[in-house]
């Protein structure tokens, strides 16, 4: 260490000299020629005397990064060259080298931070594809992964209400035979907003398994209109805020030279509702992924959940479903997804004891159209209840049909963030009127584009 510093500074002392014969411009592209052929002490040298000319150098000072011999000196140096200049190509450089820094200490989280940066600073299509595999590589080896959603939409029916004016009388004798639908129960206009996360932490995988802590966390806040006020006086918008938090286990399991991966699942939750709580909930899952193509995936999974009501133990429950899905990616490269799914609810209470199937199709478009990306789904669901407080002879059915399109503006782009936007339509027709349900929705958020 004592030799590179003598040799050092008899360099930086030695270069005012050429200096008087070289530009800084020179210099600098003699610097870098000097770090292109392994020379870290010559390019230091070089560095530091064109930083003693001016330490805002921001070519200076990422030559010092490059040249500097351990992790936490190169990254400050690239920060400040960073700082030091608006030039996107400098500061695509700095990032990408910060970002590579520290994925080789292992501090996969802040890479990807910096990655991001570099993706919103990148000047062409090729060096964001070059980003976009580098955060692919740091993403697939991070044991930490952090997802989040945030939405905004405006919503003609926030809490679930009636879009019928009345309901037919189930048998109670002092009531006329059709029962109006007013305040509460009736659909109410307002803004909601919901917040999603998801964190998951990976285990060293083995050559046959891999195991993932999974915690999630869901809040949905409403704001009711004028109209709904004026609907419903005494409704509150607190009432229809819900709350969720579930800590999970996953287990994958492929055998060696198999195309099917095996997944099991444990996991706990908590729900709320209106500021209170409202259930307990626990639940195991059984599945398999088939790779049957390059092109073609199929899933199927089965699951049991224990849900202990808080608010009234008689509607807890114990629900048992299964799914059967596939994944097909087409020709043009566009992704098409269909799921069947089948659902029983069993329960001593009668009015909440259903059973239910639906099917969801999604396709989601490789190729920007008009410069967005688009995905549409269609699901519809049949649920029965074959017990139902409000009809005592036929039980209750209900049919809902759900559509949406999502457009995803990637032209507005920052730190591989994009704005999406997502239109849904639901309907749902019942037997019952005070169950059949409309709704128009506009929802406002963002997504990764990595």
């Amino acid at each position: 260490m004592l030799r590179f510093a003598l040799v050092l500074g008899m360099m930086v002392a030695a270069l005012p000299l050429a200096a008087g014969e070289l530009s800084p411009a020179q210099m600098r592209a003699y610097g870098f020629q000097l770090m292109a052929t392994g020379d870290q002490i010559g390019a230091m040298a070089v560095a530091e005397a064109l930083l003693g000319r001016d330490p805002h150098d921001a070519a200076a000072l990422f030559l010092k990064a490059q040249a500097s011999s351990t992790g936490p000196e190169s990254r400050q140096a690239a920060r400040l060259s960073f700082r030091a200049t608006q030039d996107p190509e400098t500061r695509f450089s700095a990032a990408m080298f910060i970002a590579s820094s520290y994925a080789q200490d292992n501090r996969k989280g802040a890479a990807q931070l910096w990655l991001r940066k570099a993706a919103d600073l990148a000047t062409s299509p090729e060096a964001r594809e070059v980003v976009r595999a580098q955060f692919d590589y740091v993403r697939s080896s991070n044991p930490l992964i952090l997802q989040f959603d945030l939405s905004v939409r405006p919503s003609s029916n926030v809490n679930n209400g009636s879009t019928a004016t009345s309901f037919r009388n189930p048998g109670i004798p002092w009531l006329p035979p059709e029962i109006e639908i007013s305040g509460e129960q009736s659909a109410l206009s307002g803004i909601e907003a919901n917040f999603a996360a998801d964190l998951t932490y990976r285990l060293p995988p083995t050559a046959t398994t891999r195991t993932e802590f999974s915690l999630h966390l869901d809040q949905s806040q409403v704001w009711l209109s004028s109209e709904a006020h004026d609907i419903a006086p005494e409704a509150e918008a607190k009432n229809y805020a819900t709350a969720t938090v579930e800590a999970g286990v996953t287990r994958l399991y492929r055998p060696v030279d198999s195309k099917l991966t095996y997944r099991f699942g444990a996991f706990a939750g908590h729900d709320w509702s209106g500021g209170r709580n409202l259930a307990n909930r626990l639940r195991l899952e059984f599945g398999g992924d088939l790779i049957v193509s390059n092109s073609l995936g199929l899933y199927l999974g089965v699951s049991g959940e224990k849900q202990t009501r808080l608010d009234a133990t008689i509607r807890s429950s114990d629900v048992y479903s299964m799914t059967v899905a596939a994944t097909k990616r087409l020709q043009t490269g566009d992704i098409l997804q269909f799921s069947l799914s089948g659902r029983d609810t069993v329960t001593e209470s009668p009015g909440l004891e259903n059973t239910s199937i639906a099917a969801r199709v999604v396709w989601r478009k490789a190729q920007p159209v008009a410069g967005m990306g688009l995905s549409l789904s269609a699901s519809s669901e049949l649920r029965d209840y074959p017990f139902s407080p409000f009809d005592l002879l036929d039980g209750r059915v209900d049919h809902r049909n759900l559509l949406a399109v999502t457009l995803d503006l990637n032209e507005f782009d920052y730190m591989g963030f994009s704005p999406s936007v997502t239109v849904t339509a639901s309907d749902v027709s019942s037997n019952v009127d005070l169950f059949t349900t409309r709704e128009v929705g506009v929802s406002m958020g963002f997504k990764s584009n990595f």
